[in-house]
């Protein structure tokens, strides 16, 4: 079983130290500035805000369930009411798509997790079929990196994180990737894909 994981980015920035400069004050009474509009929360953030460790939802960014909610969690129990929630904060009610990971996988989900709690835009990993025989190609699309350094791994129910980042091929938009997996297992055992992109080049040690 094969479950893909979209990461996302975020920026770091620094606010920039000016000299003081004197300007004229004027005189009398001034009107207070107009309050700002709230910014609306995104709803991955919301998604995020609501999860326990363990578990990741997002909204699915692109291919046929685009808009749909879908969670990963060790306990699909955490996951209940998750759209119902959103619903409530953004007036649009979604379908929700559950998926169960491996206790080896949780560390994956908390990182996609921190990440989205950053507010950085979901990529899309779209792939081919969900569920193939061991040793059958597997392939997906990998879309929203445009020209960023990606991060693309398999995360194995034991926690064994594998580099894929070569099989990605180049391009922009849309980066096409394949490879195939020999597991000689009988039962289907959960693979957890998942992609990171960064403005900052990848460091590895």
């Amino acid at each position: 079983v094969l479950l893909g994981l979209g990461g996302g980015t975020y920026g770091l920035w620094q606010t920039g130290i000016f000299d003081p400069v004197e300007v004229d004050v004027p005189q009398g009474e001034v009107d207070p500035p107009p309050d700002a509009p709230a910014t609306p929360t995104p709803p991955n953030v919301i998604l995020a805000e609501a999860l326990p460790d363990c578990a990741h939802a997002a909204l699915v960014p692109s291919g046929p369930n685009r808009g749909s909610v879908e969670g990963f969690a060790g306990d699909l129990a955490v996951l209940d009411g998750l759209s119902d929630r959103l619903a409530e904060a953004t007036g649009e009610a979604r379908d929700q798509i559950d998926r169960a990971v491996a206790p080896g996988q949780c560390a994956a989900l908390d990182l996609a997790r921190a990440v989205a709690l950053a507010g950085a835009e979901p990529l899309g990993l779209a792939l081919d079929a969900e569920m193939v025989e061991s040793g059958a190609p597997i392939g997906g699309v990998l879309s929203g990196a445009e020209d960023r350094n990606v991060w693309f791994v398999l995360v194995s129910p034991a926690g064994g994180v594998y580099d894929l980042t070569g099989r990605l091929d180049p391009g922009e938009a849309e980066r096409p990737f394949g490879f195939a997996l020999n597991l000689g297992a009988q039962e289907p055992v959960t693979q957890l894909l998942m992609a990171v992109a960064t403005d900052n080049p990848l460091v590895t040690a």
